[in-house]
């Protein structure tokens, strides 16, 4: 074959190749993307969920955005993971697993906040409250320790030891050590 015709083959195999492409990707441009139930997705703020939190467990697994009275402060909870069998924490303790929780805290007050593990607090159905974890490696980025200028939030983690047949059911945070009323967020 002559190197001019090869030439030629070769155009026509990437334009044959460039066609493909865009028309697959033209076709996803045209349809509507479904989102997984996992994916945490943006729940507008409504009059309902500045209230009481009821901490009964249901079949469905909700979101629930939890903003104080005064709207300057936000808690909620994206989803839960299990910790990786190569957790740079170790083990946990006997009888018990590492729960690690994905949620975004807001600080709209005026002065910067930050996110001590004694205002964090986890609690299961029965009442049971339970303390994070010191952040570390597996935990990034870090909900304990994070600052809050204002109008800031940070989409955190935090690790917690919970025994191996509790279910949790609430985050709890109370923004400087405030908990008149604590911020809950369900766990989904």
């Amino acid at each position: 074959m002559k190197p001019t015709m090869r030439l030629v083959v070769l155009v026509c195999i990437c334009l044959l190749m460039v066609t493909a492409c865009s028309s697959s990707n033209s076709d996803n441009d045209n349809t509507a993307t479904s989102t997984p139930e996992n994916t945490p997705q943006e729940i507008p703020v409504t009059e309902e969920a500045t209230q009481e939190v009821d901490i009964s467990v249901t079949e469905e697994a909700t979101q629930v955005i939890s903003n104080s009275p005064d709207g300057a402060y936000g808690i909620d909870v994206s989803y839960t993971t299990e910790a990786p069998d190569n957790d740079s924490f170790g083990a946990p303790p006997d009888g018990e697993r590492w729960l690690i929780v994905v949620g975004t805290l807001r600080n709209d007050a005026g002065d910067t906040v930050t996110v001590n593990a004694e205002h964090l607090t986890l609690l299961d159905a029965q009442g049971n409250r339970y303390s994070p974890e010191a952040p570390d490696d597996s935990t990034q980025p870090p909900m304990v320790s994070a600052e809050l200028a204002e109008g800031e939030s940070v989409l955190g983690l935090v690790r917690f030891a919970i025994p191996e047949d509790v279910t949790p059911i609430l985050l709890e945070w109370c923004p400087e050590g405030n908990c008149e009323p604590p911020l809950q967020a369900q766990i989904p």
